[in-house]
């Protein structure tokens, strides 16, 4: 005799049910697996600023000195056809300097920076500088930002390798002859032109900041005359004017526009404030917009059309900014940081005593 048993199937509601299990799983598994990914995103940008810390005392091992923060000097032996450039055309920033020490030998190999970065007028880059203005290195870049170009077209040369790196020039704060906002000469231990050994830093390379990470930039290029009412200040930034030798907030509070005149990060090769530079004027992921001008345009000196500029660090890390000390070590900072404490660890000789 057989015995027939009949299975009996998941009802439609226990079937819902189940799947709603499985759905809570998922949203709560989800944050915590966004949350490890950031946090390796995060300690891979920390990474890339150790590395900077190390290619730079190599470099300072190897010349006594630290690279300008924007080169704006020809070489003695500058080739004839760039002889009449002016000095700032050698806008090389330190990372362009630091690439030897960088393991960067397919960039390095590929420039030469006793070429300028740019030259004639239009502004071009030169033919042998090409390839490595148009070269997107892995190792400048924040994974947790974009990674991407910024811009299409720079001098000539399409989609530069853009940055999210930048050295630091001091408090931002006007200093000695050099007004506020300023390349030259501040308080920091970068800056145009000059080159600082590690001994000038009286503070201490483990008080004092080497580097940070920004933001790569979004919005419209060059908006002479555009508002930036309803714009990102993380990704945006102001455009105060021209025929200025510094910033002021008055200034700041009523920009001439944005983005003028390429996004900032659009290049990893030059050292003005929109590219390799940045200071502490405002705190990491300040809620105000970066402010640009151009320096006195009269100016006959290697300072023309230098770029002002208040940028701050800034950062896609929840809560704060990854820095790069001069002792070679790294932290991440919160954006709580008082504006004190951030602008000493920015200067190199100011005597303050303070921790983040």
């Amino acid at each position: 005799m057989l015995i027939h048993t009949s299975r009996k199937a998941f009802t439609l509601v226990e079937l819902l049910v189940v799947i709603a299990i499985i759905a809570v799983l998922i949203a709560l598994l989800l944050p915590a697996v966004q949350m490890a990914r950031e946090a390796a995103r995060r300690m891979q940008c920390t990474n890339n600023l150790k590395q900077l810390g190390i290619a730079l005392h190599n470099h300072e091992g190897a010349k006594k000195e630290m690279p300008a923060v924007l080169m704006a000097e020809k070489p003695d032996d500058v080739a004839a056809a760039y002889a009449s450039e002016n000095a700032y055309n050698w806008s090389w920033s330190a990372l362009a300097v630091l690439a030897p020490y960088l393991e960067q030998t397919n960039i390095s190999d590929s420039m030469d920076i006793k070429i300028p970065t740019y030259s004639g007028s239009p502004a071009v880059v030169p033919s042998e500088n090409a390839l490595a203005f148009g070269t997107t290195v892995p190792m400048f870049l924040c994974p947790s930002d974009t990674r991407n170009p910024v811009t299409e077209l720079v001098y000539g040369v399409e989609t530069p390798g853009p940055t999210n790196y930048a050295f630091c020039t001091g408090s931002g704060l006007a200093y000695g002859t050099s007004g506020a906002g300023s390349l030259w000469d501040t308080d920091g231990p970068f800056m145009a032109k000059k080159r600082l050994a590690l001994e000038a830093v009286v503070d201490g390379t483990s008080n004092t900041v080497m580097a940070s990470e920004s933001t790569l930039g979004t919005g419209t290029e060059n908006a002479f005359g555009a508002s930036s009412d309803g714009e990102d200040n993380r990704t945006v930034y102001v455009y105060s004017g021209y025929e200025t030798k510094a910033l002021t907030d008055a200034t700041c509070a009523a920009p001439m526009g944005i983005n003028v005149e390429f996004r900032r990060g659009f290049t990893w090769t030059t050292g003005e404030y929109r590219c390799g530079a940045y200071n502490h004027y405002y705190t990491p992921n300040q809620k105000i917009f970066d402010c640009m001008a151009n320096y006195d345009v009269t100016a006959t000196d290697e300072k023309r059309s230098t770029s002002l500029g208040w940028r701050a660090a800034r950062s896609w890390h929840n809560g704060g900014v990854n820095v790069a000390l001069l002792d070679g070590s790294s932290r991440f900072v919160p954006d709580t940081v008082s504006a004190d404490v951030w602008r000493a660890y920015a200067t190199r000789d100011n005597g303050e005593a303070f921790s983040f």
